[in-house]
């Protein structure tokens, strides 16, 4: 056995071998590239072991591609792509399985490989769009990702985001679907989610078209200038509106609210308040009054959305009224003089009111309803449409 035989073997010789199975030429030339781009050693002539640095993976797109060719038959059709300065990943209809997909990828410290998991065509987005990988345009790739990523320096936007895709046409049209391919690149600030910019290139990397989260154009050469300075300062938060308490507030306010949307004056089946929520109960138009429909309103958020009608059942009574049908002026000091009509509950608070016409005389006036609660329970003042009080009494 010679000296050279017994010399020890490095890790780029054992791995030969496997890389140029096929023992041809052009495989043994591409195993010695994959060696030098993805393994880390430096060019060819220098002979120097150092490490390929992740910033480099594009510096050759044509050698990159050259390495997914070994390992992706010619004649597969992309239909995904993502290329970025320290990985490389293809997705391809697979050859055995037209129905499916396989990926295969790199990165600056692994050799190109296939994942293990396969995914049914019918789970990716407009599937039906994909290029043959020979026009798979890798250096329009390293055009489009140097420029992404000369935009996330230039705009301090999440270093992430300096990837570009194989993607769908979005443009500044949102909604468009399976139109075309492009590269696509979507960068962020990680402060604010909504100081974004989308870009996308055609696939030899030429003609930029820049968007913002709201999928307005973005002049592209700002983008390339750029600013670092942080988003702008959130305005002051408008202080609360007050809360309302409609125990013991004038509600003519929010009645004005749902006249305003009906168009015409209020045809009332019922009020009830309390501190609270208010409901407003009206007769639902061209229902002959057999319908209702609720309007809420929140102390806090003022009108909730209209609630659905319903029904009105045969006991109930069908006659509308409105604000001049009842003392709807002397509202708030009826409800404020209520707890004192009722002597043992002069201490308590009003719990709630009520104001509508009575089931069993219909043809009546409304009546006021005004209820009392203490630690020992409840209690009824009762007004005509006037305010004359009719009735106080414990339940």
């Amino acid at each position: 056995m010679s000296t050279n035989d017994r010399t020890p073997r490095t890790t780029a010789a054992r791995e030969a071998p496997i890389l140029c199975a096929t023992g041809r030429a052009a495989g043994a030339r591409a195993a010695r590239a994959l060696v030098l781009a993805l393994a880390g050693l430096a060019a060819a002539g220098a002979g120097a072991a150092e490490r390929l640095a992740s910033k480099h993976l594009l510096h050759d797109p044509a050698l990159l591609k050259d390495l997914f060719a070994e390992r992706i038959a010619g004649q597969s059709e992309v239909i995904e792509a993502r290329f970025s300065d320290a990985t490389a990943a293809i997705t391809v209809i697979a050859t055995d399985d037209p129905h499916s997909s396989e990926s295969w990828s790199a990165s600056s410290r692994s050799p190109v490989r296939k994942d293990d998991a396969r995914r049914p065509l019918a789970e990716r987005p407009c599937a039906q769009l994909h290029l043959p990988f020979a026009r798979l345009d890798f250096a329009g790739a390293a055009r489009a990702a140097d420029q992404a990523a000369a935009i996330v320096e230039a705009n301090g936007y999440y270093a992430g985001g300096a990837a570009v895709y194989l993607n769908v046409s979005v443009g500044t049209t949102p909604g468009r679907s399976c139109q075309r391919l492009v590269w696509a690149a979507e960068m962020y600030s990680e402060a604010n989610p909504m100081n974004r910019a989308n870009v996308e290139w055609q696939l030899d990397g030429s003609a930029p078209v820049a968007s913002d989260a709201t999928h307005r154009p973005v002049p592209f050469a700002r983008l390339l200038a750029g600013t670092k300075r942080g988003p702008k300062p959130a305005a002051p938060a408008a202080p609360p509106a007050p809360r309302r308490d409609f125990l013991h507030a004038d509600i003519a306010t929010e009645l004005a609210q749902i006249e305003q949307r009906l168009g015409a004056p209020l045809p009332l089946y019922a009020v009830l308040i309390d501190t609270d929520m208010l409901r407003i109960e009206t007769f639902e138009a061209g229902s002959r009054n057999k319908k209702k429909r609720e309007w809420i309103f929140d102390a806090d958020t003022g009108l909730r959305a209209a609630q659905d009608t319903s029904e009105l059942a045969d006991i109930q009574c069908d006659r509308p009224f409105t604000t001049v049908d009842f003392a709807f002026g002397q509202l708030s000091d009826l409800i404020a003089r209520a707890p004192a009509t009722i002597p043992p509950m002069a201490n308590g608070h009003v719990s709630h009111v009520r104001i509508d016409r009575s089931s069993r005389e219909c043809r009546k006036p409304p009546l006021i309803q005004v209820t009392i609660e203490d630690e020992r329970g409840y209690g009824d003042a009762i007004y005509d449409a006037r305010g004359k009080l009719l009735e106080a009494k414990v339940r």
